[in-house]
């Protein structure tokens, strides 16, 4: 009997120690996976909006006609905007270099400036081309809803948050 005792000690542990590292490994992914309260990834007022099929049919409550239109756009204007976003970084991450030299080029800052400021304004175009094409399937509801999810994209995009006195000339008036 003492044999069968031992084996069954050892399972037990073993088992024991297997539950141990499934439980850890768990609760070590879900806290790795917890997104900080600071960090945005897109602003919009639908929770987790990417801009995908899915969304559209479950949000905007889309037809089958209308999710055709919606392929056909998204085909074209999500390697469009990917093409332009990586070209954007790209230069920003070039010109963030030059800055950071000890004599940096100023004609070169404003050369890759303005190429940021080009392509920036070609995203906004395909961003609103493909808004249109879309519009123009919705409902006048449908067309509401839209407005609401590409608003952020379009108001107040990347403005830094100041302190509401500054803005109205507190540092001076307080100094």
């Amino acid at each position: 009997m003492t044999g069968k005792i031992k084996w069954m000690v050892w399972a037990i542990v073993v088992l024991f120690l297997m539950n141990a590292a499934t439980l850890g490994t768990i609760l070590y992914h879900n806290y790795k996976q917890q997104v900080p309260a600071d960090t945005v990834a897109y602003v919009s007022s639908y929770p987790g909006n990417a801009l995908n099929g899915r969304f559209f049919r479950q949000t905007l409550d889309f037809t089958n006609d209308q999710m055709e239109v919606f392929r056909d756009a998204n085909e074209q204007f999500r390697p469009q905007t990917a093409t332009l976003t990586f070209s954007i970084d790209s230069l920003k991450a070039e010109m963030f270099k030059e800055m950071k030299n000890e004599k940096p080029n100023t004609s070169r800052l404003g050369e890759l400036s303005a190429k940021i400021g080009d392509m920036h304004g070609e995203l906004k175009r395909e961003t609103y081309e493909f808004f249109l094409r879309i519009r123009a399937v919705c409902s006048e509801e449908q067309a509401l809803e839209l407005e609401k999810v590409f608003e952020p994209l379009f108001v107040n995009e990347n403005l830094p948050t100041v302190p509401r006195g500054y803005q109205r000339g507190w540092k001076r008036a307080n100094n």
